[in-house]
């Protein structure tokens, strides 16, 4: 294995463009210079810093997901972490009630604890073979007539500066520790449901809808893209429950609100249905689903469809947003555990939706 790593790496020196245009590996192979320096015991200065956190792979991605104050909390835990003579800097954070949706000190706290075999997975992530399979998994979940191919300007990022996945515009950023967990439970399932967005066909509306049902229809394909996208990797959260890093935290904040959510969804889609001066608008829903993009009540929806064994049919309709709640509906209709449903009011608009909007 050890020979192999090496032989690789040395091909991806001599031969960089054999990797095609997708992949951008500045970032990791700064952040592991940025760690054999705070090693060494010596301080990350700001000429060090700026090299490495300037990086588009960095910068791009806090400036689009994070907060301005998360930079300079990275960069202070980031030498807490790595350099020897400030590990009892750590006695404090770990004397702070931890923040659940902060996950930049244990995403550190994770590298730190396998940063050998981390070190050897920067290598291996960003082979082409690994791009393959993660494009093979996103393709089973897709129909196979509707199948976009890879944007030829998608840029991938491999980053050290959280334990996230995220997409925008033409660019993805994986954070490698993530990567890594997911990997061991299915390999390919992050990136795969960031390329199964960008490789997703999208249902056209055929005209110009009125504002309200513009707004469902908008939610309802958010709800679809990420509840089947979350098919891929964040089902391996439910069927590993308390095994998969910070697992638990995205299962609580998807799940636990999901039945409030849905019938927050079904009244104002009932609102909507007949709408002539107030309706609930796409601000309003990001609001109702916690400013999840779809996720919350997304996975909760999918995993309902799986279980009554529903999946099959949601990768054959996956570019039709109604199929998605038609799906969900019939699912909870014979789940056992009695799941909550959408009205005959709320169903009945998105079919007369489903019709217009051809």
């Amino acid at each position: 294995m050890i020979k192999y790593l090496a032989s690789l790496a040395l091909l991806m020196t001599v031969l960089p463009s054999a990797f095609g245009q997708h992949i951008n590996t500045d970032a990791i192979r700064k952040f592991w210079q940025v760690v054999d320096t705070l090693e060494k015991d010596r301080p990350l200065d700001d000429s060090l810093w700026n090299a490495f956190y300037h990086l588009p792979g960095n910068e791009d991605y806090m400036r689009k997901n994070r907060d301005p104050h998360q930079v300079p909390e990275f960069r202070k835990y980031l030498e807490w972490f790595f350099r020897p003579s400030l590990k009892d800097s750590l006695q404090v954070l770990e004397a702070t009630p931890p923040v659940a949706s902060d996950d930049i000190p244990d995403n550190l706290m994770y590298i730190k604890a396998h940063e050998q075999e981390l070190r050897s997975y920067s290598t291996l992530v960003i082979s082409p073979s690994y791009l393959r399979e993660c494009t093979r998994l996103a393709k089973k979940y897709i129909p196979k007539n509707k199948v976009l191919p890879i944007p030829k300007n998608l840029t991938i990022y491999i980053m050290a500066m959280t334990f996230d996945g995220a997409t925008q515009d033409s660019s993805m950023y994986f954070g490698l520790a993530r990567v890594f967990e997911y990997d061991r439970f299915r390999k390919g399932s992050l990136a795969a449901h960031e390329l199964h967005h960008e490789m997703r066909m999208d249902r056209k509306i055929g005209r110009k809808l009125p504002p309200a049902d513009s707004a469902v229809f908008s939610v309802i394909d958010d709800i679809n893209s990420e509840g089947s996208a979350d098919l891929i990797d964040k089902m391996l959260l439910l069927e590993n429950p308390g095994k998969i890093f910070r697992g638990a935290n995205t299962v609580h904040r998807l799940m636990d609100p999901a039945a409030r959510t849905i019938a927050q969804l079904d009244s104002c889609f009932r609102v909507n249905a007949t709408a002539v001066g107030h309706y609930a608008t796409g601000g309003e829903f990001d609001k109702i689903m916690h400013y999840s993009s779809g996720h919350l009540p997304g996975l909760f929806m999918a995993d309902i469809i799986e279980r009554n064994g529903l999946k099959d049919q949601l990768t054959r309709h996956d570019d039709d947003p109604f199929q998605f709640f038609y799906l969900y509906n019939e699912a909870a209709r014979k789940d056992p555990g009695k799941p909550p449903m959408f009205t005959g009011a709320a169903m009945d608009y998105l079919r007369r939706l489903d019709k217009e909007s051809l």
